[in-house]
């Protein structure tokens, strides 16, 4: 199947469009048969002198439209004219929670609230699917008449191997991962999309902020964890510290995350032993949230030291007056949800793989 595509940088025309309706065009005048095989992905990026993910995104948008149809490890064909004709635009949601339960979790409801009210503005209709039979999910939407599944939004903290297995049966269907920023991420199919709390930002905006009020011997708390969420507060916390002049040896204490809300405080006072014992001297104690904070505090009060400062992360526990406080982060995580939906209803709009929400730095 000869073809000779012809792309300009001198339109404002993307790319992909150029290539997606040059293909559209071939088919129509070479009058194809529905079924017949499309040249390869790495074939249209050669011929088109353009990147395979720029060609396949072209692939994707004509799918998009009904105009071919794709199989995966088997490539695109031609579709039959009525084969796509949807008419309403849906996407899936996952949380790691049943539906009633959303509402009683603060990180949960506000990334729900987000989803919804962008949903409302584009027309677009939210479903939610069992999050043990997501593929089951998929491929009954999929094959639903009147409708066209635009995406499936992840905002629990599931098996990585699983959902890349999925994106890549699937490379027609856009998965966005919300919140947990996984290991590997960003090795995974283009069609995930991750957006997440820029944890690296905001743990540097805590560093500085301790630096700028004259803080100089620091301590860390962490909690170990199956996503890189606190790790790369870590790493903000030390970009932070790199880029001063001062010269400093940091501690680290990590806890581990069993058990509740209590029992992380609980461990926060532990590490907190570990660290004045090895450091008498620290006056400043950075915590990857809040909950460690909040023990961290119960510790220096119980025991009379006075004169450290504490910072945790998230903004996730209420701080009444008369109770000792600390500074803390933000998450945006209603935003996180919007931008989400943002994704699916702009799907002509090419994205950067990981889209990073900004957090709020949060002084009581």
């Amino acid at each position: 199947m000869n073809m000779n595509l012809k792309i300009t940088q001198s339109t404002a025309s993307p790319l992909y469009m150029q290539i997606k309706e040059q293909l559209k065009a071939y088919i129509k005048n070479k009058q194809l048969p529905p079924n017949t095989k499309l040249p390869n992905v790495k074939i249209i990026a050669s011929n088109a002198g353009v990147s395979i993910r720029t060609a396949d995104l072209a692939l994707k948008e004509l799918a998009r439209e009904g105009v071919c149809f794709r199989r995966p490890k088997k490539g695109a064909f031609v579709a039959d004219k009525d084969r796509n004709n949807y008419k309403k635009t849906i996407f899936g949601y996952i949380f790691g929670h049943n539906e009633k339960d959303i509402a009683d979790d603060l990180v949960s409801s506000s990334i729900y609230r987000g989803l919804m009210s962008k949903a409302v503005k584009y027309n677009i209709d939210p479903i939610s699917f069992s999050i043990d039979n997501i593929e089951e999910n998929i491929e009954f939407y999929s094959k639903s008449e009147g409708l066209c599944l635009g995406g499936l939004v992840i905002a629990a903290s599931l098996d990585m191997e699983i959902i890349t297995k999925l994106a890549k049966k699937y490379p027609d269907l856009t998965f966005i991962l919300l919140n947990y920023f996984m290991p590997n991420f960003l090795l995974t199919p283009d069609n995930m999309i991750g957006v997440f709390n820029d944890d690296v930002g905001g743990g540097y905006q805590l560093m500085d902020l301790m630096l700028k009020n004259g803080r100089k011997n620091f301590g860390i708390i962490s909690l170990s964890d199956n996503n890189d969420n606190y790790e790369n507060r870590i790493k903000g916390f030390q970009m932070a510290l790199r880029n001063s002049s001062l010269k400093t040896k940091t501690l680290m204490q990590i806890c581990n995350p069993t058990g509740d809300e209590i029992c992380q405080q609980r461990e926060a006072q532990d590490a907190c032993e570990e660290l004045f014992r090895s450091k008498p001297e620290i006056d400043a104690i950075m915590c990857v949230n809040d909950e460690l904070a909040k023990g961290t505090l119960k510790y220096l009060r119980d025991k009379g030291i006075g004169d450290v400062a504490v910072c945790g992360y998230d903004n996730l526990i209420p701080q009444k007056n008369g109770e000792d406080s600390f500074i803390t982060m933000e998450i945006d995580f209603e935003e996180i949800g919007k931008t989400a939906v943002d994704i699916i209803a702009n799907s002509k709009k090419e994205y950067v793989k990981v889209i990073k929400v900004p957090p709020v730095l949060i002084r009581k």
